[in-house]
This record gives C-alpha cells, sequence and structure tokens, in this order.
C-alpha cells in the first residue's frame, strides 16, 4: 500500500493578498475624505482634515483587511446579488458611522450646540449612500482582478476618479430625503 500524500501547503485565497486590499481600500477611503476637505478648503480647518483623514485612512485599512476574509467565508454560499446586498449595506453601516463622526468632529470645531438633530441625520445618511454605492460598484471587478492575480489598479484609478460622483450622488439623495436641511454641502459660504 502507498502511503497517502498529505499536504503541508497553505492554501492560498481565491481574493489575493490581504495586504493589496488594506493598501487599496485605504487609497479609496482617502480619495473619498479628500472630497470634502477640498471642497471647503479653509473653513474646515488644517487638525479637522487630519482627524478626517486618519478616520479615512482607519476605515479603509479596517475594510480592506476584513473584506477579503468575509468573501471567503460567504463563496459558494451566496449569489452574487446576494453578496452585492450585503456588501452594500455594510457599505452603508460604516458610511453611517464615518458620518456620524465627521459631524462630531465638525461639532467639536463649530460649537457644541450642533450635536445632534437633522445635520447629524444629513452628515449620516449621505456619507451611507456614498460608500453603499461605492461597495456596491467596486466590489465584484475588483475581487475579480484580485482573484485572477491581476493588478487591480485600473479599478482603484477608476473608483478614484468616479468618488465625485458617488459623493455628490449621497448628498443630494440626502437632500431630497432630508429638504428641510441648511444647504450645508452644496455651498461653502
Amino acid at each position: 500500500m502507498l502511503p497517502q500524500r498529505t499536504s503541508t501547503a497553505i492554501a492560498r485565497p481565491l481574493t489575493g493578498d490581504p495586504r493589496l486590499w488594506v493598501r487599496d481600500f485605504t487609497l479609496l477611503s482617502v480619495a473619498l475624505a479628500a472630497l470634502p476637505v477640498l471642497y471647503f478648503g479653509a473653513n474646515i480647518g488644517s487638525w479637522m482634515a487630519l482627524i478626517i483623514s486618519a478616520c479615512a485612512v482607519l476605515s479603509g485599512a479596517l475594510v480592506g483587511w476584513a473584506l477579503p476574509s468575509a468573501l471567503e467565508q460567504v463563496r459558494g454560499r451566496l449569489s452574487l446579488i446576494s453578496t452585492t446586498g450585503v456588501i452594500a449595506s455594510v457599505g452603508a453601516l460604516v458610511g453611517a458611522g464615518l458620518g456620524y463622526a465627521a459631524h462630531g468632529v465638525e461639532a467639536a470645531y463649530a460649537s457644541p450646540y450642533l450635536i445632534g438633530g437633522p445635520d447629524l441625520a444629513n452628515y449620516m445618511f449621505s456619507t451611507a449612500i456614498t460608500v453603499a454605492l461605492m461597495a456596491a460598484t467596486l466590489w465584484l471587478p475588483y475581487t475579480a482582478l484580485r482573484a485572477n492575480r491581476q493588478g487591480a489598479w485600473p479599478i482603484v484609478a477608476l473608483a478614484a476618479l468616479v468618488t465625485p460622483i458617488w459623493w455628490l450622488t449621497g448628498i443630494l439623495v440626502a437632500e431630497v430625503v432630508f429638504p428641510s436641511m441648511p444647504q450645508i454641502y452644496l455651498s461653502p459660504f
């Protein structure tokens, strides 16, 4: 009888190297966070821009670290549409959390009386829509390239270029849902 072969090699995940996911999602988060900083400019102050950038780096790195393993866990268990819905929902939750943090930073910078209320809802809702759109449209082509061990820089570059459209869509949807809100996003004055 022949001895059985046992493999000690670790199977490579379908999603590829998680470090690349962390790098790419961190870059995308910084691109998304740069929009309000560039739009509002000197009105927000340098320390607030630094806090927004730090939150973007941390959230992008966290999502880039968690998403490949989560996709490996659901592979073969969920359909493509279900996976897209789950990723968009998680993106909306992450976006709402970032909107909450951004509102807290603004309230701390401007005045404590701004905490809560419809302004908080506008921040959370617009950021949730933005990140959900980003997640729902990005994950499939990005994962396909990573699964084929190809460079994903075209998707990352395209996503960084399309980020202003996602951001404006989130803002406009929030303005439709909360029409009584002051026009803080649409005018820097």
